[in-house]
């Protein structure tokens, strides 16, 4: 997807394919957890997941 029209109703769901489908194709680039949380844990632009400690959850939104 090179361009994409801003605002349409349809904006959500195509951003969050392009996200995930990054994180699929550059998965390798990283560890294996940062790649399966971008895969699994966003809706939209908000990452929704839960970890044990704050600083896994500081290291997993700044790696990610």
């Amino acid at each position: 997807m090179q361009v994409y029209l801003f605002g349409a109703t349809s904006s959500p769901s195509c951003a969050a394919y392009a996200l995930k489908k990054t994180a699929i194709d550059n998965g390798a680039l990283f560890e294996s957890e940062e790649a399966s949380t971008v895969e699994r844990n966003f809706y939209v632009d908000d990452l929704l997941k839960s970890v044990d400690t704050e600083e896994r959850a500081v290291q997993l939104a700044t790696d990610s």
